[in-house]
């Protein structure tokens, strides 16, 4: 691999490598998820350009969810590895909260299907920091702010699903496609073991499954 990707694709390679070789050699496996998550962790400013899929912390968490899935025997590690690629603002769009907001819900949604209480203290800390109303947050985050906290909290989805309906009954121009009401619903009709199919591409199997 010699493109710009080379490190980001690398990674989530070994990732997937895991998944496949941890039925025949399981400490295989595990050293694969190690040099994996160590590409987010001690080179985060290669993941810049990936930040519209949520950057280093979203490619962590899928990691994770591949450790999880092969037994990995220590997850509380693997957890603290994903948790130190959160919000660091390494270049220049990144310093625009917009763009941090964004990113973080984004990863959000792969941390949820692994770490669901750790995803909503992530969440919650975001909401906090941000200073803004539920309409407004949601606007700024886009369609994954609905999904993430439908993972994680369906009663506080719904007080933001009820703030974004407010919001649409005082708009001149409705869009509906802007609101994540349909992200919202596609992820919560899918039964549990496929929602790493949606966020991480992954079906129940650990294998890829690449969208159309």
């Amino acid at each position: 691999m010699k493109s710009f990707a080379a490190d980001y694709m690398r990674a989530e390679a070994f990732a997937w490598l895991a998944l496949a070789v941890a039925p025949r050699d399981r400490a295989r496996a595990f050293a694969l998820i190690d040099r994996a998550l160590a590409s987010p962790v001690d080179h985060l400013e290669r993941y810049e350009a990936w930040i519209n899929s949520g950057g280093a912390m979203a490619s962590a968490a899928h990691m994770a969810a591949a450790a999880r899935q092969i037994g990995y025997p220590d997850m509380e590690s693997v957890m603290m590895r994903v948790m130190t690629t959160r919000l660091n603002p390494f270049g220049s769009r990144l310093r625009d909260p917009a763009w941090q907001i964004r990113a973080a819900t984004i990863a959000a949604a792969g941390l949820a299907l692994v770490d669901p209480g750790a995803a909503r203290v992530f969440l919650q800390q975001l909401e906090d920091r941000s200073g803004l109303d539920p309409a407004k947050l949601a606007e700024i985050a886009g369609h994954d702010w609905l999904r993430a906290w439908a993972l994680v909290d369906l009663k506080k989805a719904e007080t933001y699903f009820e703030a974004q309906l407010t919001a649409i009954e005082r708009a001149k121009d409705v869009k509906l496609q802007n609101t994540g009401f349909f992200i919202m619903i596609k992820i919560l009709t899918l039964p549990p073991h496929r929602r790493a199919e949606e966020v991480f591409h992954m079906d129940a199997a650990g294998r890829p499954v690449f969208p159309d």
